[in-house]
């Protein structure tokens, strides 16, 4: 290690600190000697505290320590994480900050970035998970002693509204059902519905877990099956319009391991290829406006004005526990205080029975299944 002064072209003074770390010999230079003497002591003294020492904030772009990380760490990430990772650090991180030097990062910089992604039009629940992800980086950049503390630290995360969830009346779903046109698709609208499933957890769901009740415990989400998303197995109960569209579909020996929302080759369905190319199709036929998810939101409303306890309808929904059911259902429960309680099953029959007298029933049952990829 030493520190040495260097004279340009035109007078111009440096100093040089020089260093050998890992083998390689590295240099920087400062325009004042005080400077080049502080940071060569700097450097020696963690040369001997080895890796346990504090580091100096690095001079690296943050996109340059974003590779590092992603390469390092994402691995161990499930696909849907990084896929969600990477959109929102090509979007709303990388473009803004790309080029910053992490020793500039500081929580004013952080500050300026979340209000300059606002202003573009990044909406609040973006924001906080543009911020999160960033958080974990600079947080892996700190343990690696790139940064002495992580800038986002602190910096609150902005409120937003949590949109009340869209429950459909059984009217509503069995128009949807009538416009599947497969019976597979069927099947898949009453899993959403009447069983509360999650659209990835229907795509998993195996014959093998399909009898008086419906045994949960794995999903199919970007490619892969993975557990499901509390990583908790639950069991829902068939109710009997379930059961009789399941007995329609079930072939007559299914096999445990074969899928019950199987694609024509008898592999996993393709979420985002099913939502456009089968149920907005028949949601529209319909005049129904409504996500698959919103068929979750349906069976916890039907739950709820049969009259069953937070506790029951958290349960049969798989989480954690009842007061997120609360929170989210608050006015549904209320609804319910206000009236006259009803079965779940006379409900759905009363709305089959209502469209039957005009004519509508799936026609699904005779049609070739519709391709689609995997």
């Amino acid at each position: 290690m030493s520190v040495t002064r260097r004279e340009r072209d035109g007078g111009h003074v440096t100093w040089v600190a020089r260093w050998l770390a890992e083998g390689r010999h590295h240099s920087r230079s400062f325009q004042r000697k005080a400077d080049a003497v502080a940071f060569e002591r700097e450097v020696r003294r963690q040369a001997q505290l080895g890796a346990h020492a504090p580091g100096v904030p690095s001079r690296d772009a943050l996109v340059e320590w974003l590779r590092t990380w992603w390469a390092r760490d994402s691995g161990a990430w499930a696909r849907s994480t990084r896929s969600v990772h990477g959109r929102v650090l090509d979007r709303w991180v990388v473009p803004y900050l790309g080029a910053v030097q992490l020793r500039h990062l500081g929580p004013a910089r952080v500050r300026d970035w979340r209000a300059e992604i606002q202003a573009a039009g990044c909406p609040p629940n973006t924001v906080n998970s543009a911020m999160s992800v960033l958080s974990a980086a600079l947080g892996a950049a700190v343990r690696d002693g790139l940064l002495p503390a992580n800038p986002c630290s602190g910096i609150r995360r902005l409120p937003h509204q949590v949109a009340r969830p869209h429950a459909l009346a059984p009217l509503e779903v069995e128009r949807i059902r009538a416009a599947m046109p497969t019976m597979r698709d069927v099947v898949l609208v009453g899993l959403l519905a009447y069983a509360g499933l999650r659209p990835e957890e229907a795509l998993a769901l195996t014959w093998g877990s399909v009898g008086r009740t419906l045994v949960i415990d794995a999903a199919y989400t970007y490619g892969e099956r993975k557990p499901t998303k509390t990583h908790q197995r639950r069991s829902v109960e068939v109710i009997p319009p379930l059961a009789r569209d399941l007995a329609l579909l079930r072939p007559w020996r299914a096999e445990p391991d074969a899928l019950v929302a199987a694609h024509d080759r008898g592999g996993h369905l393709d979420l985002d290829v099913w939502r456009r190319g089968v149920w907005r199709p028949a949601a529209t036929a319909a005049g129904v406006k409504a996500t698959p998810y919103d068929g979750r939101h349906t069976y916890a409303s039907l739950l709820i004005h049969e009259g069953r306890s937070p506790l029951l309808v958290s349960a049969a929904l798989g989480h954690a526990s009842g007061e997120l059911v609360w929170r989210r259902y608050a006015h549904v429960f209320e609804e319910a205080r206000l009236a006259p309680s009803v079965t779940m099953v006379d409900a759905i029959e009363a709305a089959r029975a209502e469209l039957e007298r005009a004519g509508l029933r799936p026609g699904c049952a005779q049609e070739a299944v519709r391709v689609l990829r995997s």
